[in-house]
């Protein structure tokens, strides 16, 4: 299992769907409606530990990590670019690279992957695949 807030984002009531479609969290990098879950992104299945030994729900220390930011005094833009980037990791996450020979590599996407992660990033996707 990797960095808990991977599983938090992911855990099936703690962002709410709308959020969750704008960090590209749904079906169709957001445009469906089924929510994605932690089997969806390679980061967050290769271990194939999907819930926390101690029991604790991702759903509630997902809401316990918003009411931290907001104590902290993280302003809503400041958490949105934050959500933004670790949404971002995930998708990343299922990235497939090929060689591209003289020790250089393409992105090879077939479905959306990189799209999804320089709209998250606010990047090009030419910038990210030049990256």
């Amino acid at each position: 299992r990797n960095y808990h807030v991977f599983y938090e984002l992911l855990s099936p009531s703690g962002m709410s769907v709308g959020d969750k479609r704008r960090y590209k969290l749904t079906s169709q990098f957001g445009r469906g409606n089924s929510q994605l879950t932690v089997k969806d992104f390679n980061m967050t299945s290769a271990s194939g530990t999907f819930d926390r030994r101690d029991g604790v729900d991702d759903s509630v220390t997902y809401g316990e990590l918003r009411t931290a930011m907001d104590t902290v005094g993280f302003s809503t833009d400041e958490q949105d670019g934050m959500f933004s980037v670790v949404s971002a990791l995930l998708h990343a996450s299922n990235l497939q690279f090929a060689s591209g020979g003289n020790d250089e590599c393409r992105v090879c996407d077939r479905d959306g992957t990189s799209e999804a992660v320089s709209a998250l990033l606010g990047v090009t996707e030419d910038s990210l695949r030049m990256a």
